[in-house]
């Protein structure tokens, strides 16, 4: 059960992340000429793989919590403040250069950096392989958990 619910989660939301992509490049095509399509190409394989690490979180919460609601609430309260490092480095006394690639906050920060033409003909696609390992990371282990702990709860 739990496996179908997250894959239906997974076509809507993936289903919205491509159309919102095809009218990103039909409208800038539209207005700015030809786009620099494997920019968005990378993007939108970016937002995907987020999509399914964030799927996998919020899969886990809901295999041990009843309230839906208190699932979103969480799991937004997870993406801006279980890792407060990434946004005020100073506070915590880390490297301003150091980046957090296993805050949820910065790695929805490369979907867009992507789409820059100075990120996206600079050296930093180490940084993208990084957290594109993260959020596969992110989406098998919690995925797994979920899945322990929805059979768990069956018995």
């Amino acid at each position: 059960m739990i496996i179908g619910k997250y894959f239906a989660y997974l076509f809507l939301i993936i289903g919205i992340a491509t159309i919102h992509y095809l009218i990103l490049i039909l409208l800038g095509y539209n207005f700015y000429g030809k786009p620099i399509l494997y920019t968005w190409i990378l993007s939108y394989g970016f937002s995907v793989l987020y999509i399914l690490g964030l799927g996998s979180i919020v899969t886990f919460f809901s295999s041990f919590m009843s309230s839906p609601p208190l699932v979103i609430i969480l799991a937004f309260g997870l993406e801006f403040f279980a890792f407060p490092m990434a946004i005020d480095p100073f506070f915590f006394g880390m490297d301003p250069n150091l980046t957090p690639i296993y805050s949820l906050e910065y790695l929805s920060g490369i979907i867009t950096d992507l789409t820059d033409p100075v990120y996206s003909t600079s050296k930093l696609y180490i940084r993208y392989v990084a957290a594109s390992l993260v959020l596969l990371f992110y989406a098998i282990i919690f995925f797994i958990l979920a899945l322990l702990l929805f059979k768990r709860r069956e018995l």
